[in-house]
């Protein structure tokens, strides 16, 4: 298996997306000549895709939304400043005067007005806002892995779509060069039957692997055209393309008990999970504070004039400490911590539930290397042993020695070992990468030093 490194994602993401945005912004369709055939390498391809794929600006406005929801709960940590203001006219029956030398008026209407300015600060709540601004700021942190989580599903259908293409292409060559050579065994048998040097049976035969050659021809390339299909759903338009061979690393130089370990610390999914646990334990602690009392200072400054029967103006201001407490609530502090409580053990089983799973795919796709590479060595062996055995076969054919029909048969053998070859390469590909996916290294840079 050839050694190279693997696609850092998040370096992707972070750097050469916003280069490329603004590539778009200057010239937003590149222009290729018609007919023009460009070489596309899967690190292009999946700029691409991150550029233009919908879910993931979808995830990144729930990232904003996730932040704009922490700053909402930390409002509560200031003060809250109130201003009230009325005025109007006020029918008063009798009207009431403020000198303690007056008679008690007739019923009058006075234009009256009232400002009021108050201002209430929490001091303490248990610290139930607190950790439900620490709650909050944990499901920002799951907003982000999710962003990732989006972003990996989405490189890794780009990748599975592009190595399909990679293989078709590639299989569609080696059917150009296998036909053509079937197409002058053809011609040679013609010549033959008709100096009588060879029987119509085999011209029969060699005419039919050759339709049948043609015929597999055009259901490659019709599966090679919902490839394209297939990779530009995610991608968008594409030019007319020759994909290149994908780098990978050579992932079963490390053992498997380690790349495990890596998964237990990595993987988005349990990051993920670990930050909706962390997000839980906030909640759980901020009904437990609901048990305790709520004390806020209120200061407040009022000012009313010909209010309320009595003309002239009133001014008025207080300053005190409010202590309120629930003695009774029907029970729903106790509910609300028994339904966290209990979204604490679902999440823990959640957790087991995903590592089973993790670990499950993260074994089948080494497994599958280790047995990919051993046929992938195989293979090159027999496309080997097949092209020398053929090399005779037509050798021995020039010279009148040879069997038209093994000559066909070499020929169909040779074809078949070598489309086996890139069916292997985009397997080995698919699951490299499958495999980095779980470790949780998909994104990440540095990957072989840090083993």
């Amino acid at each position: 298996m050839i050694h190279k490194s693997f696609i850092p994602l998040r370096f992707l993401w972070r750097r050469v997306i916003p280069a490329l945005a603004l590539l778009c912004l200057a010239s937003p369709t590149p222009s290729f000549a018609e007919g023009d055939t460009v070489e596309l390498s899967l690190q292009s391809v999946m700029l691409f895709a991150l550029h233009n794929n919908p879910e993931i600006n979808i995830a990144r406005e729930q990232e904003k939304q996730a932040v704009f929801s922490t700053q909402e709960a930390q409002s509560i940590l200031y003060p809250q400043v109130d201003v009230t203001v009325k005025a109007g006219d006020e029918y008063n029956d009798p009207a009431n005067f403020v000198s303690p030398d007056a008679v008690v008026g007739s019923s009058n209407t006075n234009p009256s007005a009232e400002f009021i300015l108050s201002a209430n600060q929490l001091l303490y709540d248990g610290s139930t806002s607190h950790e439900e601004v620490k709650r909050r700021q944990s499901l920002e942190e799951s907003s982000k892995l999710q962003t990732e989580l989006i972003q990996e599903r989405i490189i890794m259908t780009t990748i599975e779509a592009y190595v399909e293409v990679y293989r078709l292409q590639n299989t569609l060559k080696e059917y150009d060069a296998f036909i053509e050579k079937l197409g002058k065994i053809c011609e040679k048998i013609d010549l033959m039957v008709e100096a009588g040097a060879e029987s119509k049976a085999k011209q029969k035969y060699a005419q039919s692997r050759l339709a049948f050659a043609r015929s597999d021809y055009q259901n490659t390339q019709a599966a090679l055209n919902n490839a394209v299909i297939d990779l530009e759903f995610l991608t968008g338009k594409l030019p007319e393309f020759r994909a290149k061979s994908p780098d990978v690393a050579d992932l079963i130089e490390i053992e498997l008990g380690r790349y495990t370990d890596m998964a237990e610390k990595n993987n988005t999914n349990f990051l993920i999970n670990a930050s909706d646990k962390q997000a839980l334990k906030h909640q759980l602690e901020g009904v437990k504070g609901k048990y305790l009392p709520t004390i806020n200072m209120i200061i407040e400054m009022s000012q009313s004039h010909d209010s309320g029967g009595e003309v002239g103006r009133d001014r008025s201001a207080i300053a005190l400490l409010q202590l309120s407490y629930k003695i009774f609530d029907g029970h729903a502090r106790d509910a609300s911590k028994g339904k966290v409580e209990s979204q604490l053990h679902e999440i823990d089983y959640r957790r087991e539930r995903a590592e089973r799973d993790v670990m499950q795919k993260l074994k089948l796709a080494y497994n599958q290397l280790l047995a990919l590479e051993n046929e992938y060595h195989v293979v090159l062996d027999e496309i080997d042993a097949n092209t020398d055995l053929q090399s005779l076969s037509t050798e021995q054919f020039q010279l009148g020695e040879g069997d038209i029909i093994n000559l066909i048969e070499g020929e169909e053998r040779l074809f078949t070992s070598r489309a086996r070859q890139y069916q292997i390469e985009s397997d080995l590909i698919k699951n490299s990468y499958a495999l980095l996916r779980q470790i949780g290294f998909l994104d990440k840079q540095g990957f072989c030093e840090s083993c």
